[in-house]
This record gives structure tokens, sequence and C-alpha cells, in this order.
């Protein structure tokens, strides 16, 4: 059966597979080679090995004891920011939540005086529709065109109001994402 494989095999195979053999085999006695001389180097330098890894140990030890040194001081200086933060944001949580609370209010307040306005407003229109056009058009014409851009400045203003409680929402979701963020809560 092995002698079909090689009959079957073409020549080019062949020669291929016996470039790779011999390369194979080279790089072997090659690194047989490298292997052995490292170890006659390492057995001539037995000796001086044992003094050198007491130094060394010894120059490990230090460097460790200092890295040890720095990671405390590393330590202990994170915690105290921690703790700085911690409390910084204890103290700053109840004035977001105030002052979020003082925003809604105050929306809500502007939301429902611009609903009366606007409520007074059409009835003075109903009113100013049912008495004699000729004597006070011109006049409430006036009053109407002020009306409405007063109107319209006060729901600018509503609209303001609302993306201001929209904003403070999300910068205290961004507050307690960041209090999240830092372990504090």
């Amino acid at each position: 059966m092995n002698i079909e494989l090689f009959t079957l095999a073409s020549e080019e195979t062949l020669i291929s597979i016996t470039v790779f053999s011999a390369a194979f085999f080279f790089f072997l006695y090659q690194r047989i080679s490298i292997l052995k001389r490292k170890i006659a180097i390492y057995e001539e330098s037995n000796a001086s090995i044992g003094q050198i890894s007491l130094i060394e140990l010894d120059n490990i030890s230090d460097i460790l004891d200092n890295l040890y040194k720095e990671y405390k001081k590393v330590d202990d200086i994170i915690y105290q920011q921690m703790a700085s933060l911690r409390t910084d944001n204890l103290e700053l949580k109840p004035r977001v939540i105030n002052f979020h609370k003082a925003i809604t209010n105050y929306s809500q307040n502007m939301q429902k005086m611009f609903g009366n306005i606007e409520m007074n407003l059409s009835k003075l229109h109903k009113m100013s529709k049912d008495c004699q056009t000729q004597e006070l058009s011109t006049p409430l014409s006036m009053l109407n065109k002020n009306l409405t851009t007063a109107i319209a400045k006060l729901e600018r203003v509503a609209i303001s109001s609302n993306q201001q409680s929209d904003m403070i929402n999300q910068l205290s979701n961004d507050f307690a994402l960041i209090k999240r963020g830092h372990g504090v809560e």
C-alpha cells in the first residue's frame, strides 16, 4: 500500500516532501546543537549563578517592597478621593432633588397660569365679537394683535419651561449614573 502511494504521487510532490523533510531535519539538528551549547554554558556558569541569583532575589525583594509601598500610597489616595466624592455626592443629592422639585413645581405653575391666561383671552376675544365692531374695531384689533403676540410668547415660555424641566430630569438621571459609576449609591 505504501508503494502504491508513492507511485500515485507526482514527482513534484515527492520532491517537495523530500525537501521539506530535509529542512525539518536540518532545523531539528540546529535546535539540538543550540540547546547543547546552552546546556554547556549553564553548566559552566552554575557556580556563579547561585551568587547572582541571591543578589537578584534581594533586588527583587527590594523592588517588591517598593512596589507594595507605592501601591499602598495609591490605594490610600484613591480611598480618600472616593470618600470625598461620596460625601460630596451625599451633600449634592438633596440639593439636586430640591432643585428638581422646584423646577417641576415652577413649570407646572407656569402651565396652569398660561392655561388661565389663554382661557381668559379666549373669553375676552368672544366678548369683543359681541360688542359694536365699528366703535371698537381699531383698539380691539390692536389688542387682539397684542394678545396674539403675548399668547405666542407665553406658549414659547411654556415650551421653554417644559424643556428646562426635561433637561433637569436628564441631569438628575446623569447624576445618578455618575454616582453609580463611582460606586456611591
